[in-house]
């Protein structure tokens, strides 16, 4: 609105400057024609003219420059929503991350307390196997001596190698 005012004043003082100057003895700018008329010079209508499409073109550039502003403050205040939703939306990927690292290292402690119980149980298996294993030798060797036969002495040592070799 500002420019607009200086514009129009900037061209009544260009209008006013040129009737001021113009020598008016000798060549008035204006006559006054009575009756409410008024005559001006051909060159100072064209100035009025030319001044008044000069005043038109600001006021649709000053239009123009007004829905620019509001476009752009438009714009400005989609591009701060669109950043405010795209750092919550990275907060929320950092969360899930965050969670999902969680989720592993849980897992990695349950695998790890797995593996420590199955290899418990291993171990007791391979004492018990063992002991079950020197007691069928025992029990094999104690057979074998208490037979007097040859052939009974090796049948029994041959079961008792079959049931630790198993």
């Amino acid at each position: 609105m500002k420019k607009i005012l200086t514009i129009i004043t900037i061209s009544f003082l260009l209008l006013f400057s040129l009737v001021i100057s113009a020598d008016s003895k000798e060549n008035p700018a204006s006559y006054d024609l009575k009756n409410g008329y008024i005559a001006v010079r051909s060159d100072v209508f064209n100035k009025l003219v030319e001044n008044d499409k000069l005043l038109e073109i600001y006021k649709e550039e000053a239009k123009y420059y007004k829905e620019s502003l509001s476009e752009l403050k438009e714009l400005q205040s989609e591009r701060f929503t669109i950043q405010d939703q795209r750092i919550f939306v990275l907060k929320e990927t950092v969360a899930v991350k965050d969670d999902i690292i969680a989720l592993k290292d849980k897992n990695v402690e349950n695998y790890k307390s797995l593996y420590d119980i199955k290899s418990a149980e291993v171990r007791t298996l391979k004492r018990k196997t063992l002991l079950d294993k020197l007691l069928v030798l025992g029990i094999g060797a104690y057979g074998v001596s208490q037979i007097d036969d040859t052939g009974g002495q090796i049948a029994v040592g041959a079961a008792t190698l079959s049931f630790i070799l198993k």
